[in-house]
């Protein structure tokens, strides 16, 4: 796909994806689950992709649909998943094929997904969100969620700040989004998920690569700034509620995300982490006899390889390894 010109994506993002900042919606009534009893998220631990990433936005998904085994009920992309920390200023002119390359996945996949992307719903002269959206598996926008917490990577690409808080009320669970600094920014943003019955944090959280970049200023080397990533827990947890933070991994200019996507229970108990590579991270949940999930059930899910990937080959993004007891 040919980078869109200024002018073509104002008017698509203006004609066709200008929506709304909406602080919750629901989702599709009636849905049925993959599996009785339960359901199952997946955390997509995708890889950085810097060259002309608006090119490879249908390959980030091919690559997702080989890991995946379709009795997923809501499977989750990191944030910036198909946006380079090099071109963030510029992400959003081709917002418009992201938004329609999800709504077809979430609507093969037959489940709910969760993207985030940098956006300017007003056109070229508007502000420019870091938004993250739930499809339904109807391929319809259920909820939005802009960044209010803002990074210095934020900043520097002039980012505006969202207003609300972000809550996907959906049939099953009411999902807590968070986006990167938004996890920690507790005391700020705590008082706006008290009914979530899940937190969800989606990550481009990276350390640096070269520690005499000028970026090494403001960010620990990488594995520091994993090992940030599992501590952003226990605020949240201290809630009484499981976080679920899935992160972006590889090397983006002197930047080096170390991935570390993970699930914890409520009291802060890993019971889910990524392997070092690009791989899915998969969580169960089991429903309650209202058809809701018990936020206690929690377990991390091992999946089998692909029986057609070969050890030579392997595909990545097969199932990640429960944490050990």
């Amino acid at each position: 796909m040919k980078r869109l010109p200024l002018i073509m994506a104002w008017a698509l993002a203006a004609a066709l994806h200008a929506t709304p900042e909406m602080p919750a919606a629901s989702g599709i009534r009636g849905y049925q689950p993959k599996a009785p009893g339960r359901i199952r998220v997946a955390l997509c631990q995708s890889a950085c992709v810097v060259f002309r990433p608006e090119t490879r936005i249908g390959s980030i998904f091919e690559w997702a649909k080989k890991g995946l085994h379709g009795d997923e009920d809501v499977i989750v992309f990191p944030e910036l998943a198909f946006a380079s920390f090099q071109n963030l200023s510029e992400a959003w002119e081709y917002a418009p094929a992201v938004w329609e390359n999800a709504t077809s996945f979430a609507k093969e996949r037959n489940a709910y997904l969760i993207v985030n992307h940098p956006n300017r719903p007003e056109g070229a002269d508007g502000p420019l969100f870091n938004e993250t959206r739930v499809f339904a598996p109807d391929g319809s926008v259920v909820s939005l969620y802009r960044k209010q917490s803002l990074a210095q990577i934020d900043r520097k690409a002039s980012f505006s700040p969202g207003s609300t808080n972000g809550m996907a009320r959906l049939p099953f669970a009411n999902i807590g989004i968070l986006i990167c600094k938004d996890a920690f920014s507790f005391p700020e943003r705590k008082g706006g998920y008290a009914d979530a019955d899940i937190l969800l944090a989606q990550f481009a959280h990276p350390g640096v690569d070269n520690p005499r970049a000028p970026e090494a200023k403001h960010f620990p080397p990488s594995g520091i700034s994993r090992k940030e990533l599992e501590d952003s827990r226990y605020d949240w947890t201290g809630l009484g509620k499981p976080y679920l933070a899935v992160n972006k991994i590889g090397i983006d200019g002197n930047y080096l995300l170390a991935g570390g996507t993970f699930a914890s229970d409520a009291s802060g108990k890993i019971v889910a982490m990524s392997k070092t590579e690009r791989t899915i991270v998969f969580v169960d949940f089991a429903l309650g006899e209202d058809g809701r999930i018990a936020p206690s059930s929690i377990h991390g899910v091992r999946r089998p390889e692909s029986p057609s990937a070969g050890k030579a080959k392997r595909a990545p993004g097969m199932g990640a390894k429960p944490a050990a007891e």
